[in-house]
């Protein structure tokens, strides 16, 4: 496994997230990752909280990321973009239905935080558009960074036994 190349991919693919979040947010979505992640801790909300939450943020990518190359590695055996952007798929599920729970964890929801709901669905369609967006995004650049797998020979998803 390619641990640094799939620690980068995730860290860089968490930054390009959080970086079209905070476009979202100047264009009036509320959505704010970060600001729900820092305030995890009890704290009001704050520049503070906001860092804290954007270096958790960053640390949950890298994590996730090392998940990715496993299942690059050793099930689809390929590491590309596409690969990237089809392993978030369970990653989508698993992190849709994690928001509605955060309720359940969070001290500050729901005042004075709004609960994100399943999938993002409290902030309407387009929040639930934007999760599964961001994280196809976020898979195909841990997929891009990550490149081909070390044994590109194994059979895997996607791909055909040569017999030659």
């Amino acid at each position: 496994m390619k641990l640094n190349k799939a620690i980068v991919g995730g860290v860089l693919g968490a930054g390009v997230m959080s970086g079209i979040m905070a476009m979202a947010r100047g264009m009036g979505m509320m959505v704010n990752l970060e600001q729900m992640l820092g305030t995890m801790t009890g704290m009001m909300p704050s520049g503070t909280t906001f860092a804290i939450g954007l270096v958790v943020h960053l640390m949950m990518g890298a994590a996730f990321a090392v998940a990715y190359a496993w299942l690059f590695e050793r099930v689809a055996h390929r590491g590309r973009w596409t690969t990237g952007a089809l392993v978030a798929i369970p990653h989508i599920v698993l992190a849709g239905l994690m928001m509605g729970a955060i309720p359940m964890m969070h001290p500050l929801m729901p005042n004075p935080l709004a609960p994100p709901g399943v999938f993002m669905s409290g902030l309407g369609p387009m929040g639930v558009g934007a999760m599964v967006m961001l994280h196809v995004i976020f898979g195909a650049i841990v997929g891009g960074v990550y490149g081909d797998v070390r044994n590109p020979g194994h059979v895997g998803l996607g791909t055909r036994a040569s017999h030659a």
